[in-house]
Order: C-alpha cells, then sequence, then structure tokens
C-alpha cells in the first residue's frame, strides 16, 4: 500500500515506515504476551511452594510443636542472615539480602536432622527423598541469578545443627523416661 502526501513529502512511499511500525507494535505485543506468561509461571511456582511449605511446615511443626518450630525457624534465619554477612564482608559485596529462604532452607536441615538422627519422628520420610529435595533447592539457586546462595548454605546448616540438638535432647529425655 502506498500513501501519497501533497506537500514536501508528495509521492514518498511510507509503506515501509507503516510495516516498520506494525513490526515494532508486534514485538511489543509478544514481550507483554511473554511477560505475562511469566508472570503466570511464577505465580503458579510460588503457590506451589507456598503449598509445599505449608505442608512440610505442618510436619515438623507436628513433631516439635508450635514453640519449638518458632524457635527452629527464627534460628535459622538469624544462622542465614550472619552466614550471608560474613560472606559479603569477605567478598566486599555492597549488596543487601532481603526473604526468608535462608530459614526455610533451616527447616530442610532440621528435617534432614531428625531423618539422619532420629528416624522415629518421621517414619514416613524417607533420607534419600529430603537429601534429594535439598540438592535440588541448592541447585536451583546456584543456576539462578540474584539468590543470596550464603543464607542457603547458612540456614541449612544452622537448621541441622538445630535439630541435630534438638534430637540429642529429645533422645536423653526419651531415655531417662524408660
Amino acid at each position: 500500500m502506498t500513501i501519497s502526501f501533497s506537500g514536501l513529502a508528495s509521492g514518498l512511499d511510507t509503506s515501509s515506515w507503516v510495516e516498520s511500525l506494525v513490526a515494532l507494535k508486534q514485538a511489543k505485543i509478544d514481550t507483554l504476551e511473554e511477560e505475562k506468561e511469566t508472570v503466570l509461571l511464577s505465580k503458579e511456582t510460588l503457590d506451589n511452594i507456598k503449598s509445599f511449605f505449608t505442608s512440610f511446615r505442618s510436619m515438623i511443626e507436628k513433631v516439635t510443636g508450635h514453640l519449638q518450630f518458632l524457635i527452629l525457624y527464627l534460628l535459622s534465619g538469624i544462622g542465614a542472615n550472619i552466614c550471608s554477612l560474613i560472606y559479603k564482608v569477605i567478598a566486599m559485596e555492597r549488596i543487601a539480602s532481603v526473604g526468608a529462604s535462608g530459614a526455610i532452607f533451616g527447616l530442610d536441615g532440621v528435617l534432614l536432622a531428625w531423618i539422619l538422627l532420629d528416624r522415629r519422628s518421621m517414619p514416613d520420610v524417607t533420607p534419600k527423598r529430603v537429601i534429594l529435595m535439598i540438592a535440588l533447592s541448592l541447585y536451583n539457586g546456584f543456576t539462578a541469578q540474584n539468590v543470596d546462595n550464603a543464607a542457603h548454605v547458612g540456614g541449612l546448616l544452622t537448621g541441622f545443627l538445630a535439630g541435630a540438638l534438638l534430637c540429642m535432647i529429645r533422645k536423653q529425655k526419651r531415655n531417662r523416661e524408660v
């Protein structure tokens, strides 16, 4: 299609301009569609994580009780943040991190400690499943961008140590009762 104007632009072929504008508009629409799909996938992923965390949390909370669960969660978060801070100071990074993923990794550590040290607490959960879950979570963090892996590892270690300590205390308490 040729559009012509009278005056200075008389006879000027603008079809290439129109085609460029249409292509640009289509590219923008495609980009928006991709962003919408990404947002929907992110929401679905977050919903899955939330659902998993809820069942995971209730499984640990059933064994520990509300107060011990809260203490384990907070200790894991504090340990994760301290580990992250130490790493950032050593690496001379001036980046702040936010989030609760370190504390959640701490709960993974608690679960691993119990599975390895006190199988009676959670007989339905196997060490293989817990280790696979932790490995996949760590892999996901190390392959993604803008993830504070020092916090994840710190939370995992803190949770494992706190869970191991709690397991030892519970075993001693059981032995005294017998």
